[in-house]
């Protein structure tokens, strides 16, 4: 560890708290990364931070299938609910009750059957849990104003920067580096500089339109 890494920790900032404020403008800048130079969409900035930092305390396989039954419930609260007209913040609370009420007997469900090992719910973080809940209101929020095809291609690709950010955090080669070398933060202000400037074409979209490329080199 460094002076500055000792001295942070010495002073009130425990090793919990210093990994998590280190990575999440590593987590923001892979989402900047991923949405201008590669050409991913997601669900804001926000949700793949959270996820990713869920996932890290739920571990990869629980976190995912705590996010498909989020997803599976959020989809059955808005079929119900888009038949009746009330205020936006009701049919909110209605939809975090039945995810709620799915996600209870869904785990437990899980857990009392022994799908694919999935045995051991007690032990997950309930903030991290609660996290992925959240995710609920960003999928129907674009559900609501796009198709479900449209939603579910930005969920799964809000959900693969997730496991990237996941694979990032959970590697005690990176954590060791970031936390000895946190002068990187800097570098990733200048990263992210370069990025926010950035206007050629992302690489979806060399993909996406290679096909008219072709043709005119014909």
């Amino acid at each position: 560890m460094t002076e500055l890494t000792q001295w942070l920790l010495s002073h009130g900032i425990s090793m919990a708290v210093l990994e998590i404020l280190v990575f999440v403008p590593i987590l923001a800048t892979l989402v900047n990364l991923s949405r201008y130079f590669i050409g991913f969409k997601s669900f804001g900035i926000y949700a793949p931070i959270i996820l990713g930092l869920s996932y890290r305390y739920t571990g990869l396989r629980y976190g995912l299938i705590i996010t498909l039954l989020v997803v599976l419930s959020s989809l059955i609260g808005y079929s119900i609910m888009r038949r009746i007209r009330m205020h936006y913040l009701a049919r909110v609370a209605i939809n975090y009750l039945i995810v709620a009420i799915i996600l209870l007997f869904g785990i437990a469900g899980l857990d009392s059957l022994e799908i694919l090992g999935f045995t051991n719910f007690e032990s997950i973080n309930p903030l991290a849990l609660i996290s992925i809940a959240a995710l609920s209101d960003f999928f129907i929020k674009m559900y609501v104003k796009k198709s479900i095809a449209a939603t579910v291609r930005v969920l799964l690709e809000t959900v693969l920067i997730s496991v990237i950010g996941w694979v990032l955090i959970s590697s005690e080669t990176i954590i060791g580096f970031m936390l000895s070398n946190l002068w990187m933060l800097g570098a990733i202000l200048l990263f992210n500089l370069l990025i926010g400037r950035y206007t050629g074409l992302r690489i979806k979209e060399y993909f996406r339109f290679s096909f008219v490329v072709k043709n005119d080199n014909k």
